[in-house]
């Protein structure tokens, strides 16, 4: 078996063949429609599929009204492609949206009549030119999105113009009768929840709420949570109901309860209590604006939806010390995978900001000081380490120990942990003897190397006349840069190593942490992405083996077909290896996707998404984290996101409560053996509640140099309840 078994194959010429073409026709209809209902569902941050179809549904309710809307999508999409032919397809789907709320704001105040059309086209390129051309200026000078304001432009000055215009004629406003049976209270709600989509009635605000809570539980709460706040606003200070809902200001509290709530900041208890303080001061920006533009008889539109939106964010970006909320970081999406995203990268990745390093010595060491250890890392050198090298007996030193060569660690290289620049670089110091310290130079012959991002590591204590570099000179992580010695206050030879902010020696340290290395436990040896190693701990660095890593490549552009025997599954499954537009990898099937990370020590699954009965699933959860190591006895644990398995209304139900639990989490150990049929990765999955019942205990994962993954194997007890195995021409090499 080899690797061009499993490449794509490339037509060599055009395939113009009436189903070919009738295929391909189909592609980019369905790919146009899609586009279409995004730009719908931006209007409310993002539902997709049959969210976003009941949202467009909403429009239609009186069809003159939504075929106008239609219109302006459609134009502003068309007129984007024409001024720039390479759009991103999120960016026209944006355009899109502003070009859709032109449309329905003007069905809202004229009656539909050719006339009107044409005056949609036009605010329409009105609204996607001032897009165009203000977005690179909101980018670079604020740093916040231009949401809706396109739209609100495009709109105050289309409906200034058509007062000009004979031809066309204002809505005969009617009284709608609403259901008896309704609470008074839910009637404004849902008009309200209508008027987003510019139809204020309750059957459309129905179809908005359906739509929105369809794609997103809790930006359902939010919206209901953010008119409320504006209605106990504006009803606490005397203000008009009616105008929540006849000139808009219940839906610029909806709107700004979502994003600030859920989508632009991540979901959290502070997160709700935002939403509600922003829907508040969304309702009296609107009376303001109500007031301000009662001499032009203009409608507020989104203003103070974007007004309160984007001075929140811009505050949020600017503000001194951090707090407890976050910034969705990426592109925003659900507040559920907002908040799922953040959890897990927590619990599996280094915390944002943190200083980064790799270990600067090769080899077994023993951590003799960690960080806040006794006596000297104390106060504002809490952040550091000490290094030492102990025998099987955890003897530090042979014979008797009372000279600088009976101790292991006194000459032993010390490597750059990472890659920088030598901004300080003292070698003359001569080394103690064993028990005496040199207090006029603490911290004796170092090395401080520059890094990236301000950061600066300070390697100690090194041995008189070691330095392999010079000030300025450019190192790479793994250079050896100088020996282990016993020069200033160190009574035996070690490694004393520290991160701080400034190029000096001695400077106060920064905390950090250490990535890919081997920490010797009570359990046994154990693998870890990152951390902090304390007193006692046994670290080594990860030694990588190169046909693991080889086995793990999954480069873009191969594909993968499986065989599958399991229940519940597809006995056909197809992956590719692409690149999104970002450069990011995946692992993509018909209606699922994996996304991969890997650099030259390990690969990780980032998040898997689409059906939990998917082989791909099984593949995210069984390969969810592996070091390139050919060591059989080390192990290694992770916890990536349980939620995908769920069934939806499990999900449902912790999604509803994972700003308050951060629970859903799925805990996994593996380990990783050699064997015939190839190299297995082995993991044992521990669950609770029903997802226990959902997944199974163990997973086999069977990969093979420059191929990939080949058979995968999953486990209740001894029963083998799934057999995935690579259809290939000589599928015969692989085991069964």
């Amino acid at each position: 078996m080899n690797a061009e078994h499993l490449m794509v194959a490339l037509p060599t010429t055009p395939d113009t063949s009436l189903p070919s073409q009738a295929v391909a026709w189909l592609r980019r209809g369905r790919a146009q429609v899609q586009g279409v209902l995004a730009s719908y569902g931006l209007v409310l941050f993002g539902p997709r599929g049959w969210a976003a179809l009941a949202l467009a549904l909403s429009t239609f309710l009186q069809p003159e009204r939504g075929l106008l809307g239609l219109l302006g999508l459609l134009s502003a999409r068309r007129v984007a492609t024409w001024f720039a032919p390479a759009t991103r397809a999120h960016d026209l789907d944006w355009l899109g949206c502003n070009g859709l709320l032109t449309g329905l704001i003007l069905a809202l105040f004229f009656q539909p009549s050719p006339a009107l059309a044409a005056v949609v086209v036009a605010a329409a390129l009105l609204a996607t030119l001032s897009a165009v051309a203000l977005r690179p200026l909101a980018d670079r000078y604020l740093g916040v999105p231009l949401l809706s304001l396109p739209f609100v432009l495009a709109g105050w000055l289309a409906l200034l113009a058509a007062r000009r215009f004979s031809e066309l004629q204002p809505v005969v406003a009617v009284a709608t009768v609403e259901p008896t049976w309704l609470p008074s209270l839910m009637i404004p709600l849902l008009r309200s929840l209508g008027a987003v989509f510019l139809q204020p009635t309750t059957a459309a605000g129905a179809l908005v709420l359906l739509g929105l809570a369809s794609w997103s539980r809790w930006a359902a709460v939010l919206a209901v949570l953010g008119f409320f706040s504006g209605w106990a606003m504006y009803t606490l200070l005397g203000g008009p109901r009616t105008d929540l809902e006849q000139h808009l200001l219940g839906f610029n509290a909806i709107l700004c309860a979502i994003a600030m709530g859920g989508v632009f900041v991540v979901l959290s208890p502070g997160s709700l209590v935002l939403a509600a303080l922003s829907a508040a001061l969304a309702t009296l920006m609107g009376s303001a604006m109500l007031s301000a533009f009662a001499p032009l008889d203009l409608p507020v539109l989104a203003a103070p939806f974007i007004a309160v939106t984007d001075a929140l964010l811009l505050a949020m970006m600017h503000r001194l010390g951090g707090g407890p909320l976050q910034l969705v970081q990426g592109m925003p999406g659900r507040p559920e995978d907002n908040l799922g995203y953040v959890l897990q990268h927590a619990r599996r990745y280094p915390p944002a900001g943190t200083a980064l390093l790799y270990l600067p010595v090769l080899g077994r060491w023993t951590v003799t000081q960690g960080p806040n250890g006794q006596p000297t890392h104390q106060g504002l050198w809490s952040h550091a380490w000490d290094f030492e090298i102990a025998d099987d007996g955890g003897h530090r030193w042979r014979n008797a120990g009372t000279e600088l060569h009976d101790f292991y660690a006194f000459g032993a290289p010390v490597v750059a942990p990472a890659d920088g620049r030598v901004a300080r670089a003292v070698g003359h110091l001569e080394d103690n003897p064993i028990g005496h310290v040199d207090i006029a130079h603490n911290f004796g012959n170092a090395v401080v190397l520059a890094h990236a991002g301000g950061v600066f590591s300070a390697l100690c204590h090194l041995q008189q006349g070691s330095l392999l570099v010079r000030e300025g000179d450019v190192v790479v992580r793994g250079q050896v840069v100088g020996r282990v010695g016993n020069s200033g206050r160190s009574p035996v030879p070690h490694l004393h190593v520290q991160l701080q902010s400034s190029a000096d020696v001695g400077a106060p340290t920064l905390p950090g942490e250490f990535l890919q290395f081997i920490r010797s436990a009570p359990e046994g040896r154990r693998y870890e992405t990152h951390g902090s190693p304390d007193t006692g701990d046994v670290v080594e660095a990860v030694q990588g083996d190169d046909a693991v890593r080889r086995a793990l490549a999954l480069p873009p552009g191969s594909s993968w077909t499986w065989q599958v025997q399991g229940s519940g599954l597809p006995e056909r499954e197809t992956w590719r290896s692409t690149l999104d537009g970002l450069g990011r990898r995946q692992l993509q099937s018909l209606d699922c996707a994996a996304g991969l990370y890997m650099d030259d020590a390990y690969a990780t699954v980032l998040d898997y998404a689409g059906p939990a009965d998917r082989l791909l699933a099984l593949f995210a959860l069984g390969a969810a984290r592996v070091p390139f190591l050919g060591d059989g006895s080390v192990s290694w644990v992770d916890s990536p996101s349980g939620l995908p398995f769920m069934s939806p209304l499990a999900r449902a139900g912790v999604e509803l409560v994972l700003p308050f639990t951060g629970s859903g989490a799925v805990q996994t150990e593996s380990r990783l053996r050699v064997a015939a049929e190839g190299i297995v990765v082995e993991t044992l999955v521990r669950a609770e509640g029903s997802l226990a019942r959902r997944l199974p205990e163990r997973i086999e994962l069977v990969l093979r140099p420059d191929v990939g993954p080949v058979v995968l194997r999953a486990f209740r007890g001894q029963q083998r309840v799934v057999l995935a195995q690579l259809t290939t021409d000589n599928d015969s090499e692989v085991t069964r």
